[in-house]
């Protein structure tokens, strides 16, 4: 018998697909590795079968030629090899030339194709820095846009602080405002106390539901343990079930025959007995006409000239009535003509009152400020002449002074001279000298102070000051002047914070007039249209797509002359969109466009038709619209309502049936399909007039993966091709699967979707199913036969979402921006006016004293010691505020605080650390005492002397006039506290003991260290509550 070798060189017939072919060759070969299919076919005979029968070869060269490659078969001789014949080997030559011209063929391809990329990607560059540039110039232009605002904002600022004259007109706006603030409260309380009926009662339900969920827990372990003895009787009861249901439907609809067929019957013998009635009453009443007759035909005679008469008569008062109306019509007109004339007059003159004001106020502006910097330079001028003039005098007074002393100098040594050559003299004419003390002291040896005891003189004390850096405290003007300016620059200040503080209402009150943005997170509905445009509805936006998914324009209800929250409910046979919602302005007196109602929109020409109104008592939850014939079938769960309606809007029948919330609605195969409120089934209907809402037969959807989640709510369903998908989710927890059915309702499979999707709705585009949510802006897609394909993405979804979320991030960042600097500026003002309500209040009726000179005191002033290793303590409360830092920190980290949450704590965190960390750095002032005189010496190096009443203290502070010393406490050491308690304390219990305000105020006044602490805690709070004002936004 002859043997075969089965041989193939990676040759596809012409006009075959050479993908398709591979993929063919390798499933019939079971070859799965890329690499080895390639092999194949890279030109290289190989033995697919060796040693083969003719029967089995001619079997595999025909499977291989209508597979679509070129093979050969070559026939074994006695030894084993495989004979070759010339014209084989001519053959295997020319395919090698074949192959060797498609090599090249395919090298140049694919130089080319690299070409291509590279210039592709050179574009593709080309037009990304076109793009940043672009970027770029819209954020320059819109930082110029911010700064102009900016400077709009200044402006009205102001104009807002030249208001005072308005203030009352304010105080009513502002009582208007708290009576409107105590109702919102109101509303509020109302809410929270429905808020907490509400919490209630789903804490009802929900406790109503834990308990239907241990009843289904039970009912599914009965399920289960039933489970394993129906699992052998499952196919047979579904068979049964089915062939019931076929069996039913064939009853049904032989009983609809029937009862069709006994009621044309039933028809036909009303309609005869009716006839034969007719036939007898036309007989007795055609006697009587014929006894009438001459009567009626006198009366007709009569009659017809009284119509005649009539009709003349009321096509006359008709005349009549028309040009009067049209009188009327035009009087009308004219009336309205001369109205809107005017009123356009009016408005003219009064924009022209409006712009001369506006004109006049700025004129009356610019010369109060051109006086006003006339009177500043004036008075500046005036500030500086007699500033000129008393450095003069002071200079003068000064040269005065130099001049005498140089006098009174050159006179003393005049005098020495003299006495020095008088005793020289004398010392020559004397013989001998006797050791005598001198009688006269020169100059020379006088003390330079005067000492109040004598003794030998000290060690510097380690609480000494410096006394070379020292300077005493001087009652200047400014000192004296301190009460008056004050509150001079109170009366300033509160106007200022009040005009702030009313900007800041004012701007409130706008932000909370403020409409709220509906956020867009995906499509709220997508409808395909019958030609293929897909449309997709978010946020009031309409956005148009062509057959491949491709944006092509957005448009907006406002556009078609609706209100904002309408909404797309599919398109008609004539390719107009159905939408249900309301005008936004009313039309023409003729036209009812007052209320929600159905409209049929041209998207072409952006025009809307209103459908009749009152039809729809609600909106509805689901429409579905014939492909042919335009009527529409309308579900509502709220009324629970049913209804047919011709294409123009006008009900042709109407039936009452339960839905469940948002129904799913389908018209398939001649019939109605919608989800049954009861369970998981799908309720087949009937739809013609006479019949329609009649309920044919119930599918009852149980895939095993719905039955353990408790999924018994039809979402949505649809039919494609010969499958059904339908998506079921549970009613209590809100979750869901999709699943595929054939074309007899028989489960095949559960489709894998993410969890954001799974109570997503469906919609048919073409031959793809999409399933999209209004939560998430991916959309699956999906063939017809239920593969997934991949995502469709609306580039206008992408870039309206986009738009939306950049103009929400810029608008939060000025509005953050405008009321954090409100906030600083009224807090602020707020504060610079206590603190000159204080000064004012302080510095009143407190006449204050020079200080006198320290040198007299110096050597006996007893100094109190500083702190040892003041630093070490200061070190030691530094790391303990650190270590509560740091655990705070950790509290809020665990506590899962936001970004901004955790930057304000940051920011309140640091002030006591800087305020600690600017104390430790200056100095730390120096208190002492000789006798009953107390001395001080403050951080600037300023020292005063006082004793008795004019001693001012409160706490650990020691005051005389503005020289303040902080003496410590345990936290915060400074000077020893045993010698503070021997030394100083005896002294300033004679003294007076002053009030907080006092204290702080001479704190602030020369800037003690722990004040300037003080402030930088405040102004940490300050900046940590910015940031959470800012973070709100």
């Amino acid at each position: 018998m002859n043997k075969f070798n089965l041989t193939f060189w990676g040759e596809i017939l012409p006009g075959r697909d050479p993908e398709t072919v591979k993929a063919r060759f390798a499933k019939m070969f079971d070859i799965r590795e890329p690499e080895q299919l390639e092999r194949f076919f890279s030109g290289e005979t190989i033995v697919l079968r060796r040693n083969i029968e003719r029967k089995v070869a001619a079997e595999y060269y025909a499977k291989l030629r209508k597979l679509g490659v070129e093979a050969e078969l070559r026939k074994i001789d006695a030894t084993g090899i495989a004979t070759e014949t010339e014209t084989q080997r001519a053959h295997q030559e020319q395919a090698e030339k074949e192959k060797l011209a498609k090599r090249a063929k395919w090298e140049q391809a694919r130089q080319e194709a690299e070409q291509e990329a590279q210039l592709r990607a050179t574009k593709e560059r080309e037009r990304k820095l076109e793009s940043s540039r672009q970027r770029q110039q819209r954020e320059r232009r819109e930082a110029q846009e911010s700064e102009w605002k900016a400077r709009q904002l200044e402006r009205e600022r102001e104009q807002l602080a030249q208001a005072a004259r308005r203030q009352k007109e304010r105080e009513k706006q502002a009582i208007l405002r708290t009576e409107e603030e105590r109702r919102r409260q109101e509303q509020a309380e109302a809410r929270a106390q429905k808020d907490a009926e509400e919490t209630a009662r789903r804490r009802a339900e929900a406790e109503a539901t834990a308990q239907r969920k241990a009843e289904e827990v039970q009912r599914k372990q009965a399920e289960a343990e039933e489970r394993a003895r129906l699992k052998a009787e499952e196919s047979a009861r579904k068979k049964a079930a089915r062939e019931a249901a076929r069996k039913t439907k064939a009853e049904a609809e032989a009983k609809r025959k029937a009862e069709a067929a006994e009621r044309r019957a039933q028809e036909e013998s009303q309609r005869r007995q009716e006839k034969a009635d007719r036939e007898a009453k036309a007989a007795r009443q055609r006697a009587e006409r014929e006894a009438q007759k001459k009567n009626e035909q006198e009366l007709a005679a009569k009659k017809k000239a009284e119509r005649e008469a009539a009709e003349r008569e009321r096509a006359r008062q008709l005349a009549l009535q028309r040009e009067k109306d049209a009188a009327e019509l035009r009087l009308r007109q004219e009336a309205e003509a001369e109205a809107a004339a005017k009123a356009a007059e009016i408005k003219r003159q009064e924009q022209e009152r409006i712009e001369r004001k506006r004109a006049e106020e700025s004129a009356r502006r610019q010369r109060e400020a051109a006086a006003r910097r006339a009177a500043q330079e004036a008075e500046r001028v005036a500030r500086e002449a007699e500033k000129a003039r008393l450095k003069e005098e002071q200079e003068a007074h000064k040269a005065r002074e130099l001049a005498l002393e140089q006098e009174r100098e050159a006179e003393r040594k005049r005098l020495e001279e003299q006495a020095l050559a008088r005793g020289a003299a004398e010392l020559s004419t004397q013989k001998g000298l006797k050791v005598k003390s001198a009688a006269v002291r020169s100059a020379m040896e006088l003390p330079r102070r005067e000492k109040l005891g004598s003794g030998p003189s000290r060690k510097r004390q380690s609480g000494a000051p410096n006394d070379y850096r020292t300077h005493p405290f001087r009652n200047s003007a400014e000192v004296r002047s301190r009460a008056t300016v004050a509150r001079d620059s109170l009366k300033r200040t509160l106007a200022i914070a009040a005009t702030i503080l009313a900007a800041t209402l004012l701007l409130t009150g706008r932000y909370i007039s403020l409409d709220p943005t509906e956020t867009v997170s995906g499509p709220s509905r997508i409808v395909a249209a019958p030609t293929g445009t897909l449309l997709v509805e978010a946020a009031g936006q309409l956005l148009i797509h062509d057959r491949s998914g491709t944006g092509k324009n957005t448009l907006s209800f406002l556009d078609l002359g609706l209100a904002a929250d309408t909404r797309s409910l599919g398109f008609g046979p004539d390719g107009k969109l159905l939408v249900w919602g309301s005008a936004i302005e009313t039309k023409t007196a003729s036209e009812d466009t007052t209320g929600a109602g159905l409209w049929s929109c041209d998207l072409a020409t952006e025009k809307c038709k209103a459908l009749p109104k009152g039809v729809l008592a609600s909106a509805p939850d689901n429409v579905v619209i014939h492909d042919l014939s335009g009527q529409m079938f309308v579900a509502t769960a709220g009324t629970g309502e049913l209804l047919k309606l011709d294409p123009t809007g006008e009900i042709l029948s109407r039936t009452e049936r339960a839905f469940a919330p948002s129904p799913a609605l389908r018209l398939e195969m001649g019939l109605l399909f919608a989800g049954s409120a009861e369970g998981p089934a799908v309720s087949v209907l009937r739809y013609e007039d006479d019949a329609f809402g009649r309920q044919l037969d119930e599918v009852l959807l149980l895939p095993p993966r719905a039955l353990e989640e408790s999924q018994t709510q039809v979402h949505d369903f649809i039919r494609s091709g010969e499958y059904w998908w339908v998506s079921l989710r549970n009613p209590e927890t809100a979750s869901g699967g999709l699943y595929l059915f054939d074309s007899d309702w028989k489960y095949l499979r559960e489709l894998a979707v993410p969890a954001t999707l799974t109570s997503g709705h469906l919609t048919r585009w073409g031959q793809k199913i999409l399933l999209f949510h209004p939560g998430t802006t991916e959309v699956l897609r999906f063939s017809s036969t239920g593969l997934a394909e991949v995502n469709y993405e609306s580039d206008l979804l992408t870039e309206f979402i986009a738009e939306q979320h950049r103009s929400e991030t810029i608008s939060g960042a000025i509005w953050a921006t405008v009321f954090s600097l409100c906030l600083v500026a009224v807090v602020g003002a707020l504060t610079y006016t206590c603190h000159q309500y204080l000064r004012s209040l302080v510095y009143v009726n407190r006449p204050a004293s020079g200080a006198e000179p320290l040198d007299q005191y110096s050597e006996h002033i007893v100094w109190v010691d500083p702190v040892e290793d003041r630093r070490r303590d200061l070190l030691r409360t530094g790391l303990g505020y650190g270590l509560i830092c740091i655990a705070v920190l950790l509290l809020i980290a665990g506590l899962d605080a936001s970004a901004h949450q955790a930057l304000a704590a940051i920011l309140a965190l640091s002030g006591p650390a800087i305020g600690l960390l600017l104390y430790g750095r200056g100095e730390s002032g120096h208190a002492g005492r000789v006798e009953d005189t107390l001395a001080l010496v403050d951080h600037r190096d300023m020292y005063h002397l006082a004793h008795g009443a004019r001693i001012h203290y409160r706490g650990p502070f020691l005051m005389i006039d503005d020289v303040v010393v902080f003496t410590g406490t345990a936290l915060v050491p400074n000077l020893n506290p045993e010698q503070v308690r021997e030394l100083i304390y005896p002294l300033a219990r004679h003294g007076a003991r002053v009030d907080r305000k006092t204290a702080l105020i001479k704190l602030l006044e020369v800037r003690h260290p722990l004040a300037v602490g003080g402030v930088a805690c405040a102004v940490s709070l300050l900046a940590a509550l910015v940031v959470l004002v800012a973070g709100s936004f």
